[in-house]
């Protein structure tokens, strides 16, 4: 499954689709199925768990869901990075893949497109 990297200010271009987000996570609701992520590009965002956590995450943490209409996201998986993960790199990162997507889009498999 093909999950662009994205920030919170791209979630309105893909609606519907399936994306990853990266962001540190803010607060848990105290049933585990929901939690609000500070995206690389510092905008919160809601996301609803398909299974409730079971543990406490803190830090970084990717988040591989479906984007809502209204830009939440309908968590399927949730990967933890290390706590000196540093976002304002990945921000800067997800920004240029968007801006050059000939270079970074994933049909360049080798860089030659093949």
């Amino acid at each position: 499954m093909e999950a662009p990297r994205v920030n919170a200010s791209m979630l309105t271009q893909y609606s519907g689709k399936t994306v990853c987000l990266v962001g540190n996570v803010t607060e848990i609701s105290s049933n585990g199925a929901e939690l609000k992520l500070m995206a690389c590009d510092h905008k919160v965002v809601k996301v609803t768990l398909d299974v409730p956590l079971d543990e406490k995450l803190q830090g970084a943490v990717e988040v591989i869901g479906r984007v809502e209409n209204n830009c939440s996201l309908s968590g399927h998986r949730i990967i933890p990075y290390s706590n000196d993960f540093d976002l304002d790199a990945y921000s800067q990162a997800v920004s240029l893949a968007a801006d050059f997507p000939e270079i970074f889009g994933s049909t360049q498999l080798n860089g030659f497109g093949h």
